[in-house]
């Protein structure tokens, strides 16, 4: 009787001893997830994914694409639509369309800052689209100029293209132009109207133009210079 009351209390107590031994290995594994939550000083660890800084889009003026007197208004349209919606796909880019009604504008040409041919079209100096994108506050800008020209000889036209960026940031003045031609097959333009062939043509120059314009500048050379890319 005696040994059986013995392996009785045994086993009793093996059965507490179980879940308390359970409830100091818990306390253990707690404490060290604790101490591995705080940083140096007795700082909470900061999540990388919840705080990690997003980049803010900059902020960029667009300006109306310029054609000269011979290039259909249609195919200025068009440029400018494609620039446009490219810009906007970007998560870069802020963009703003220039106008000369802008309050900012409306208020330099009241106080005489900027004249009326200042302000308005064309925008294809530098220094004139460098004063314009202060006026309106902004660092960065596109501008660019089409030109269009019909060979009536061998019925086919030429579309000449060039897109700028110009960046202000950090006090420091950096244009960037791409420039580049497209020419129809003979016997594609009927006549100077004939736009079909042209469309398609200035559409596809305008993409692969803003393709490399939305490419990451290249790095500062020794003599801190980017320079320009045709």
């Amino acid at each position: 009787m005696n040994y059986q009351h013995t392996t009785r209390g045994t086993a009793h107590s093996r059965a507490l001893l179980g879940p308390a031994l359970l409830c100091v290995i818990f306390g253990v594994a707690l404490c060290t997830l604790a101490a591995r939550a705080q940083e140096p000083g007795g700082k909470p660890a900061r999540s990388r994914t919840a705080h990690k800084k997003l980049t803010q889009p900059r902020l960029l003026l667009l300006f109306p694409i310029d054609g000269d007197s011979g290039t259909a208004p249609s195919l200025t349209d068009l440029v400018n639509d494609v620039v446009k919606g490219r810009l906007a796909t970007s998560s870069d880019y802020d963009v703003g369309v220039y106008r000369s009604s802008l309050a900012s504008i409306r208020r330099a040409l009241k106080e005489g800052s900027v004249s009326v041919k200042g302000a308005n079209a064309p925008f294809d100096s530098v220094s004139k689209v460098q004063t314009l994108m202060k006026l309106a506050g902004y660092d960065l800008a596109v501008n660019g100029s089409i030109d269009y020209s019909y060979d009536a000889s061998h019925h086919q036209a030429t579309v000449s293209l060039t897109l700028g960026m110009i960046d202000l940031a950090g006090g420091k003045v950096t244009a960037r132009n791409f420039a580049d031609s497209v020419t129809t097959p003979e016997n594609s333009v009927k006549t100077s109207d004939d736009l079909d062939a042209v469309t398609q043509a200035t559409r596809k120059l305008t993409e692969t133009l803003m393709t490399r314009l939305l490419e990451p500048p290249p790095a500062p050379s020794k003599d801190g210079k980017t320079g320009s890319a045709n």
